[in-house]
């Protein structure tokens, strides 16, 4: 059923061509399979942390070898290269920072290095299968059960079913929905990150066309439900990046390339004593006096920071931060886990080889996401950048997150024209 085509070599310039030829009715269960992988595996329904994980982590990394030599041999291309290039940089990054962990004396977290690595793989995966997979049947399917999960956190805001968050939404008696994310942010930009692939959906099978607006609906719903500013925030500067971007806008890439360094200068160049700054102007009345969120987050920050000072190379370990956290700044709550910011994570977690991983990640999102006259290549661009910019806030890598947006670079990368990478 499967058939390897001739001329393969001729074909590695266009990554647009498949590498093999298939039935329609294997391109079919090979659709339904993806779907299943990224509406279940990609769901926060099944957490996979803690030591539960190792097995299935192991499987995966095993898996991965075998991904990976694949495309090596069989679909040596540009792009390709340049995906395993963003692979092997998370990876080794991610391995390093084990002995950051060690040398900054905090426990090595082995699951949560496994769950990364879990995770990474998916970017391999969409690319290898994107070949023979109907991006609409698939994508109809993914957000209709995103759609049933903006269901449930809408129903859970309402108080139809418990857990919501205690936080009030407007001084309403909505509480902010959370469902399995255990926190309203993450929910959100699960939600935020999975809406603007519904766009993608023109022609679906079936005539399940008229579906495309129930579903959109559903998902602003939970995402209006857990109520994030940072995700509704997101959605927008994503679209606006992508549409900057299209048509291979390299002169406004260059220039955005140029504020992501700026940023990362600036974010890594603040005084460590931000944290008591906030305080002094939380005295005599200032706007930030009722925000406790704000400071916290800015504290949180700023000991990020200082971590990254005292670990530059290695960081101080996958999962360590609210290990250490005590170390740095002793009033704040280690039970957050996290600075609210990507580069501040990657910086103090797994230091400069981190944030390299990190921006090889969004450079090459920004060189695949123009110049290619894929129809669905938008699509994929505004969902990447509404991750991106989600990231500023929050942690891109949340289980159910990190596999959604794994699985999209993986597709981007594939619907890319360009050979210059």
């Amino acid at each position: 059923m499967l058939t390897a085509t001739k001329g393969e070599s001729e074909m590695a310039g266009d990554p647009g061509k498949t590498l093999f030829r298939v039935e329609p009715h294997v391109s079919y269960f090979i659709t339904m399979l993806l779907a299943l992988v990224m509406a279940f595996a990609a769901s926060p329904a099944l957490n996979l942390g803690g030591t539960r994980a190792i097995p299935a982590m192991l499987v995966c990394g095993l898996s991965s070898i075998g991904v990976t030599l694949f495309m090596l041999v069989r679909h040596d291309v540009p792009v390709a290269r340049g995906l395993m290039t963003c692979y092997l940089a998370l990876v080794v990054s991610a391995s390093f920072s084990l002995i950051g962990g060690g040398l900054s004396g905090a426990t090595p977290s082995l699951p949560k290095f496994l769950v990364l690595n879990y995770q990474y793989l998916f970017m391999l995966v969409a690319y290898v299968l994107a070949a023979h997979v109907d991006f609409e049947r698939l994508l109809l399917w993914v957000t209709a059960w995103g759609a049933a999960f903006g269901l449930l956190v809408f129903l859970q805001s309402a108080g139809v079913v418990p857990g919501a968050n205690a936080e009030p939404i407007m001084g309403s008696a909505f509480r902010r929905g959370q469902l399995f994310f255990d926190q309203p942010n993450g929910t959100a930009a699960y939600l935020a990150i999975m809406l603007p692939l519904t766009f993608a959906i023109k022609t679906p099978h079936l005539g399940w066309k008229r579906l495309v607006w129930p579903i959109r609906g559903l998902l602003v719903l939970g995402l209006m439900s857990a109520f994030s500013r940072s995700a509704m925030a997101a959605i927008i500067v994503g679209g606006i990046c992508a549409w900057f971007l299209r048509d291979g806008a390299l002169v406004l890439s260059r220039r955005l390339l140029f504020a992501l360094s700026f940023f990362l200068f600036c974010t890594l160049s603040l005084n460590a004593k931000v944290y008591e700054l906030v305080e002094l102007l939380t005295v005599g009345g200032s706007v930030l006096e009722n925000d406790f969120s704000a400071v916290e987050r800015l504290g949180l920050g700023s000991a990020g920071i200082q971590m990254f000072y005292a670990h530059p190379w290695f960081g101080v370990g996958i999962g360590n931060y609210p290990e250490v956290l005590g170390h740095y700044d002793s009033r704040l709550d280690s039970a957050l886990g996290m600075p609210h910011n990507a580069v501040i994570h990657f910086a103090c977690e797994q230091g400069f080889l981190g944030l390299v991983a990190f921006f090889i990640m969004v450079i090459l999102g920004i060189f695949w996401s123009s110049g290619s006259d894929s129809k669905l290549s938008p699509i994929l661009a505004w969902s990447f950048w509404t991750a991106v910019a989600n990231s500023l806030f929050g942690w891109p890598f949340i289980h159910g997150i990190g596999e959604l947006l794994m699985l999209i670079i993986g597709f981007m990368a594939f619907h890319a024209r360009r050979t210059d990478l």
